[in-house]
């Protein structure tokens, strides 16, 4: 599974900004976005919404991402396992 868009969404709402979760992440500002909006149309509802604060997540997108942290919690506990047994 890619999460880089689950993970552009996590940024994104953490910082409040596609901006500043592009530039933390080390893409375009552009891309973050076509992710988001690749992911909106893969689960078939908007999480995202812009206003002057910046973005926030819909009511739809607050249902969803616990499940999206856990998901991104168990990527980095597999990978650091990986990585574990590769330097053993």
């Amino acid at each position: 599974m890619d999460t880089k868009k689950y993970r552009a969404l996590e940024q994104a709402v953490a910082l409040g900004s596609l901006t500043k979760a592009s530039e933390l992440l080390g893409y375009t500002q552009s891309a973050v976005t076509q992710m988001i909006k690749a992911l909106e149309a893969e689960i078939g509802f908007p999480v995202l919404f812009k206003n002057h604060r910046g973005v926030q997540l819909t009511s739809d997108g607050q249902k969803i991402m616990p499940a999206i942290r856990a998901l991104l919690s168990s990527e980095e506990a597999l990978q650091q396992e990986i990585d574990f047994i590769r330097h053993v």
